[in-house]
């Protein structure tokens, strides 16, 4: 039997309004009160209902359009390169990318659901923000509606839509087991103050691979304030420096570094840090002896001044994302794919213990 087809009355007679009104708050129109809006938008997501059939079979037959929700700056390398992987395979797949920005609009849908439901893309990729996903009733209107939807590093898998993840638990075990190798007593990790499911994944990690090696109680753990914007005390130092914030920022965290592990630091140790490029701050404030740096991500200062690095698979994860997301939209079922982070071993030349990708 067919299912019927859910229509703008159906949605209009559940909400207690006219076809006109749910016409209006699908399009953004600013003419609807509070209220009704909200009621016209459980309607549609207790429904499941798809404006416009005609628009919708347009847009399956030409559109081949990809959403891609970006929440920071692409100049940031590593989100630069998964879009990059993104354009390759959505070329070769035979679709475009449009770029969408979280943001709420008049008709209280996030801009890339009203994309979807206007008919202006196939589905959608959400990019965390530091493994943030969508918000809880944005993911519900994703479920409900069936909308192809793939979230990218924001560690929340499920049978409903698709994940693409990385695997930071086992790439901080991998660096960690490859620092203490080299039979250093002491192991001093270095993980920003920030409570998020990357930086819980990756102390995991880094205990694991510890309590694996019986170095568990020579194990230090610091935490860092990341703060982006720097304390009073260095407001006029900062006037006088570039206005490449890049630049401010590596001179808070040398300062920073300066005062948190000055006497802390001990020759022989094996430092691992959690972000890209505090190894070589730190072994240039701190150049002791037989010390060895890792870092547990990548940019160029982790690849000159660190003896190890994780290499995040930003081009890769992009591509997966992209074909994941075409195989929804052509009606597969979701997937889950957790991706390896690599650890190089810059003396050593190699990787380490390398890992295959996760499917489910």
């Amino acid at each position: 039997m067919v299912e019927k087809r859910v229509t703008g009355r159906d949605v209009a007679r559940a909400a207690g309004v006219t076809t006109a009104t749910v016409s209006n708050v699908l399009n953004g129109k600013r003419n609807v009160g509070e209220a009704t809006r909200e009621r016209v938008l459980a309607a549609v997501r207790k429904l499941g209902y798809l404006p416009d059939q005609n628009g919708r079979s347009l847009r399956q037959r030409n559109g081949h359009a990809i959403g891609v929700v970006v929440g920071k700056s692409l100049s940031n390398s590593r989100y630069g390169r998964t879009v990059e992987g993104m354009l390759q395979e959505a070329s070769d797949r035979g679709y475009r990318l449009s770029l969408c920005r979280n943001r709420i609009m008049p008709n209280g849908m996030r801009d890339y659901l009203a994309a979807y439901y206007q008919c202006n893309i196939d589905g959608v990729i959400f990019m965390s923000h530091d493994t943030e996903g969508p918000d809880s009733e944005s993911l519900q209107t994703v479920i409900d509606g069936n909308i192809p939807f793939v979230a990218l590093d924001c560690q929340i898998p499920s049978t409903k839509y698709s994940a693409v993840d990385f695997d930071y638990r086992g790439g901080a075990a991998d660096a960690t087991c490859n620092a203490l190798s080299y039979g250093h007593k002491r192991l001093l990790y270095i993980r920003p103050s920030v409570n998020n499911a990357q930086e819980t994944l990756r102390e995991e990690g880094v205990r694991q691979a510890c309590a694996e090696a019986n170095a568990t109680e020579n194990l230090i753990v610091i935490d860092v304030d990341v703060q982006i914007q720097l304390d009073d005390e260095f407001a006029d130092t900062r006037l006088e420096m570039s206005e490449d914030p890049t630049h401010s920022y590596a001179f808070y965290l040398d300062t920073t570094f300066r005062k948190l592990l000055s006497g802390r630091i001990r020759p022989g140790d094996a430092i691992v840090c959690s972000w890209p490029g505090w190894s070589a701050i730190i072994r240039s404030a701190f150049p002791l002896p037989n010390v060895m740096f890792t870092d547990l991500a990548s940019e160029s200062l982790s690849m000159s001044g660190t003896d190890a690095f994780c290499v995040m698979p930003n081009a890769q994860a992009g591509k997966v994302c992209v074909d994941t997301l075409v195989s929804l939209i052509e009606g597969n079922a979701p997937q889950s794919h957790l991706l390896p982070i690599r650890c190089f071993d810059v003396h050593r030349k190699q990787i380490v213990n390398e890992r295959p990708t996760v499917e489910s």
